[in-house]
């Protein structure tokens, strides 16, 4: 029998409203997770702004914007290249409804897995009531 080891990750993106420690999905401490390459954005982050955003990410820190669409229409969006997204209690201006169309899909289109972790401030009732007041929806 042939074993083959992979050094394979997981590739993951966390997205959260704002950061809090104590909270073990959205856990903030550097440092390697062995089966995991872990990317995070969190929209309201405690920032001076006394560090430049590219060296804080650099640095480890969460970014405070999705990846950016590339400009050449024929380039692949980069949320597809995640295994998984994880998407915690944003609110509807966090994340406005161009951005929850590329995560409809990269579900639809991509086959990729979404997890939506409900929170107290937003997720899902303020969606349902944005839904419900502009018309626009998005297909569960």
């Amino acid at each position: 029998m042939t074993v083959r080891v992979t050094e394979d990750k997981a590739k993951v993106l966390l997205i959260g409203g704002e950061g809090r420690l104590g909270t073990p999905v959205f856990d903030q401490r550097p440092g390697p997770r062995p089966a995991v390459k872990l990317d995070r954005v969190v929209f309201a982050q405690p920032r001076l702004g006394l560090i430049d955003e590219a060296a804080l990410e650099k640095a480890g820190h969460p970014r405070l914007t999705l990846p950016a669409l590339p400009d050449d229409k024929k380039a692949v969006d980069p949320l597809l290249k995640y295994d998984c997204i994880i998407l915690g209690d944003v609110t509807t201006e966090q994340l406005a409804f161009a951005e929850r169309r590329r995560l409809e899909k990269y579900v639809a289109e991509r086959g990729g897995t979404l997890v939506l972790v409900a929170g107290k401030r937003a997720l899902p009732l303020q969606f349902l009531e944005r839904e419900q007041q502009t018309g626009n929806s998005i297909r569960c």
